[in-house]
């Protein structure tokens, strides 16, 4: 008699389509917060994000905790492109619904702070070479944006000053997405925090809200 073949051990169960994906999805009665990470850009699938996000209203992510898996791959070696594609593409207001006390925006900009200053000088060290133009350039890619090191510090952390005025003379006209993301009150800690790249930087923390002191 003939037999068919048996499967062989190692072969992998079939992927469901994003169809057959979505149809399980929509039998669901609720769905609350989902972290999304893949293992390489290649399999990211933001039809499913998005689906998350509009569809069902659930929360993709905890962004916090998102800053600090982050730096924990860095120090690791380990990929991070995923990352920072859901980065990349968090709408502005939902960042700003989570980022709700001053404790979460200090931990989340330090901590992205820190984490693509070494992606970048990693990748690109001879970018470091001219220090003003580094700081200044549009090479952060987050919130469906792309902004600066020196909008993080200056803008954000240091809640919109002027980055000559030693901490007292403020900006007449902070940008929207400073004005969204600022903290209230400036820390001078931050100074000691911040990482820029250079021999004599502090080593790089990883900042959880709760655990920010």
């Amino acid at each position: 008699t003939n037999r068919s073949p048996s499967p062989s051990p190692s072969s992998s169960p079939p992927k469901p389509s994003s169809s057959e994906i979505y149809q399980q999805l929509k039998a669901l009665n609720f769905l609350g917060n989902v972290l999304y990470i893949a293992a390489h850009p290649d399999d990211e699938n933001t039809s499913l994000i998005t689906y998350f996000s509009k569809e069902i209203n659930a929360s993709s992510s905890d962004f916090n905790l998102l800053s600090e898996q982050l730096l924990h791959r860095l120090k690791a070696n380990q990929p991070i492109d995923s990352i920072q594609l859901v980065l990349a593409g968090i709408p502005k207001e939902e960042l700003n619904n989570q980022l709700n006390s001053e404790r979460k925006k200090y931990a989340f900009w330090l901590n992205i702070y820190n984490a693509f200053i070494q992606d970048i000088l990693q990748k690109n060290p001879e970018l470091y070479k001219d220090r003003q133009s580094f700081f200044k350039a549009k090479q952060i890619p987050i919130a469906q944006d792309t902004i600066s090191f020196a909008t993080i510090e200056h803008g954000i952390l240091r809640s919109s000053q002027n980055e000559f005025g030693l901490g007292y003379i403020p900006k007449l006209f902070p940008k929207k997405f400073v004005r969204m993301f600022s903290t209230n009150k400036r820390d001078f800690r931050i100074h000691f925090a911040l990482n820029c790249g250079a021999a004599d930087c502090p080593a790089v923390a990883i900042y959880q809200p709760e655990k920010l002191e």
